[in-house]
C-alpha cells in the first residue's frame, strides 16, 4: 500500500474543509435568495390580490344592465373561482376543467400577453356559458350508488380568498337517496336518469348525478353553476336591496332585467336579455303578480326566426358514459336570473328541467297561438317547462312549439310567463303589496 506523507494528508483536510465551507456559504446564499425569492412571491401576491379585490369592487359597483355579459367575463377572470367536488371524502377529478386563466397560462410557457376577458370567454364547448358553468365528473368508484354517496362537498377558492369556502347543500350533512329529486329519465331500454340536488347559498345552482336507473349506480356527476350566484359566493357578498321608497308608489314591480339561456352541457340553444320588465299594480287579495317576458312589450314582436332553438342536430340533452351514448329529448338546462332596477340579482336558478307536452285547447286558453310560424310539412306539438320555488313562491313558465319534419325537428319559444309572489316582493323590498 503506498504512503502519503502526513503534510500531504494534512493539506488535503484542509481543502475538503475550505470546500464544505464554500459549500456551506453557498447553501446559505441560496436559501437567503430563497428565502428574499419566498418573501418577494409572497409580497407580490399579497399586491396582486389587492389589486383583485380592488377590480372586483369597482366592477360590482359599477354593474348595468347592458353591460352584464362584460361584466361577468371580466370579473369571473379577477376571481379565478376553482370550484373542486368531494364525495364521501374523495375529490373528483373534472372531466372538463374550467378555462385557463392568465397565471396558468405563464405556467405553460405562453409569451404571448391574454387578455382577463379571453381567459374566461364564452365556451359551450367547455361548459362555460354566459349565466352558467357545467362541469362533469366520473366518479373513481363504479359501483357507486345514491344510496352509498353518504356525503357531497363543493369547495370554493377563488383569487381574493385566503382559505377555501363550502357551499352549503340544501338538505344538511347527511345524505340519502331521498334527498335526490328525479328530473328526467330515458328509453326504458336504456336504463339512464338524472338526479338533482340543489346547491349554494341561494340554492340556485345543483348538482346533478346521472344514474343506472336498476340500482341507482352513478355513471357520471354534472356541477350546473349559476354564474351569478358564483360570482357573489366567492367569497360571499351581501346583496344589497333598496328598500322601501316613499316616492315611488310601484317599487319593487317595474325596471327588472331578466336573463335566460337554453341549452345543454356543452350546447347553447338559444339566449336573451329583456330590459324593462314592469308587473302589474296587484289586485286587491292576489298572492301574485305575473307578466309575460315575450310580449310586444319585452321582444315579441321580433322575427320568429329569433326565437327558433339553434342546434347543429337538434336541441337535445346528450350524454355519454363508458358503456352507451344517449340524446335525451325530455329536458333541457335553463339558467334564468332576475335583476332589479339597481342592477342586484333578486331570484335565480339553474336547472334541468323536464319538457312535459301540453294540450292545445290548454294552449289556446292561454293565448299561445303563434301565427307567425307555418307548421305546414309536419306536426307540431307543445311543449312546456316549468320551474317553482317553493320557499319564495316565484314561478318560470317556458313554452315551446316543436315542428316534426321528416329531416329535422325544429323548437322554438312561443311563451315565456314570470310569476313572483307578493309575499317574495314585499320581503325583498319592504313593500305592503
Amino acid at each position: 500500500m503506498r504512503k502519503y506523507p502526513q503534510q500531504s494528508v494534512c493539506l488535503l483536510r484542509d481543502g475538503e474543509a475550505a470546500s464544505n465551507q464554500v459549500t456551506t456559504d453557498r447553501r446559505a446564499a441560496v436559501a437567503s435568495k430563497l428565502k428574499t425569492l419566498s418573501s418577494s412571491v409572497s409580497s407580490s401576491s399579497g399586491s396582486s390580490s389587492l389589486a383583485a379585490k380592488k377590480k372586483v369592487e369597482e366592477l360590482f359597483r359599477r354593474l348595468q344592465p347592458h353591460s352584464l355579459v362584460l361584466s361577468t367575463e371580466k370579473l369571473l377572470a379577477a376571481l379565478r373561482i376553482a370550484p373542486k367536488l368531494f364525495v364521501n371524502g374523495e375529490e373528483m377529478l373534472s372531466n372538463a376543467p374550467p378555462a385557463a386563466t392568465v397565471a396558468m397560462a405563464a405556467g405553460m410557457g405562453s409569451r404571448r400577453p391574454v387578455s382577463t376577458t379571453i381567459a374566461w370567454r364564452f365556451k359551450p364547448e367547455m361548459g362555460r356559458f354566459r349565466y352558467g358553468m357545467s362541469l362533469r365528473y366520473t366518479p373513481n368508484d363504479p359501483e357507486l350508488a345514491l344510496s352509498s354517496l353518504k356525503d357531497a362537498q363543493v369547495l370554493l377558492t377563488s383569487s381574493i380568498m385566503n382559505t377555501p369556502r363550502c357551499l352549503s347543500l340544501s338538505i344538511g350533512s347527511t345524505l340519502s337517496s331521498k334527498s335526490w329529486k328525479l328530473v328526467a329519465e330515458t328509453d326504458r331500454r336504456v336504463g339512464l336518469a338524472l338526479y338533482e340536488l340543489p346547491l349554494g347559498d341561494w340554492r340556485a345552482s345543483s348538482l346533478v348525478a346521472l344514474v343506472w336507473t336498476k340500482k341507482l349506480e352513478v355513471a357520471r356527476f354534472f356541477l350546473q353553476f349559476h354564474t351569478t350566484e358564483l360570482l357573489f359566493s366567492a367569497p360571499p357578498r351581501p346583496l344589497q336591496v333598496r328598500r322601501d321608497d316613499d316616492l315611488d308608489r310601484t317599487h319593487g314591480l317595474h325596471s327588472y332585467t331578466t336573463t335566460i339561456s337554453l341549452r345543454s352541457l356543452n350546447e347553447l340553444f338559444w339566449e336573451r336579455e329583456m330590459y324593462q320588465v314592469a308587473f302589474p299594480t296587484p289586485e286587491k287579495g292576489a298572492r301574485t303578480v305575473s307578466v309575460q317576458l315575450l310580449d310586444n312589450v319585452h321582444g315579441g314582436s321580433v322575427a320568429a326566426r329569433d326565437r327558433v332553438l339553434s342546434s347543429e342536430t337538434g336541441p337535445s340533452f346528450k350524454l355519454e358514459t363508458e358503456a352507451v351514448k344517449y340524446a335525451m329529448d325530455n329536458c333541457l338546462v335553463v339558467d334564468f336570473t332576475l335583476w332589479d332596477a339597481d342592477c342586484v340579482p333578486v331570484w335565480g336558478f339553474t336547472r334541468v328541467l323536464e319538457l312535459k307536452a301540453t294540450s292545445s285547447q290548454q294552449d289556446e286558453d292561454e293565448g299561445d297561438v303563434d301565427l307567425s310560424v307555418s307548421s305546414l310539412g309536419g306536426t307540431a306539438s307543445r311543449l312546456q317547462m316549468r320551474f317553482q320555488d317553493a320557499v319564495r313562491g316565484n314561478e318560470l313558465a317556458i313554452n315551446l312549439t316543436k315542428l316534426s319534419r321528416s329531416k329535422k325537428d325544429k323548437i322554438w319559444v312561443s311563451r315565456i310567463d314570470l310569476v313572483l309572489s307578493l309575499e317574495f316582493i314585499n320581503a325583498t323590498f319592504g313593500t305592503k303589496y
